[in-house]
């Protein structure tokens, strides 16, 4: 199902561009002002380099603004990392403190354990 939607696309796409192309056959004469560049080119041929380059740089500053993201989501990941390794080493400690003062305090009075009254 996907291969036909593709192909159907891709067949739309390339009359659109054919059509374009033959409506705009007339010749454009460019030229850089200060630079002695002169060219003579189809309308459709500078419209599409045109589409082009600009899909290039757009292009080139979406993955400017991704290598940001990248690099503070990964600071931030090793960031929190860290914290993780942190608190876990925190539960740890007090883990083996409180069981340790426990098994000291069942110790501190013998013979005696949690809810008997005093007498």
């Amino acid at each position: 199902m996907f291969k036909v939607i593709k192909t159907i696309i891709i067949v739309a796409v390339t009359l659109v561009f054919l059509d374009f192309a033959i409506v705009n056959r007339e010749t454009v004469h460019i030229s850089l002002f200060p630079l002695p560049v002169v060219a003579d080119m189809p309308q459709f041929l500078l419209t599409i380099i045109c589409f082009t380059l600009g899909v290039i740089i757009g292009g080139f500053a979406v993955n400017l603004k991704l290598l940001k993201s990248s690099r503070q989501y990964r600071a931030e990941h090793s960031r929190v990392k860290a914290l993780e390794n942190e608190i876990a080493a925190m539960q740890e400690e007090q883990h083996s403190t409180s069981s340790f003062a426990l098994s000291k305090g069942s110790q501190a009075i013998p013979g005696r354990s949690f809810g008997q009254a005093e007498g």
